[in-house]
C-alpha cells in the first residue's frame, strides 16, 4: 500500500464518521 492509498483510506472513513454524525 502506497501513502496515497493509506491517506484515500483515512480520508473516506473520516467522511463516513462525519456523514453517521450529522445523521
Amino acid at each position: 500500500m502506497t501513502l496515497t492509498t493509506i491517506y484515500c483510506l483515512i480520508t473516506c472513513i473520516n467522511i463516513v464518521i462525519l456523514i453517521h454524525r450529522h445523521c
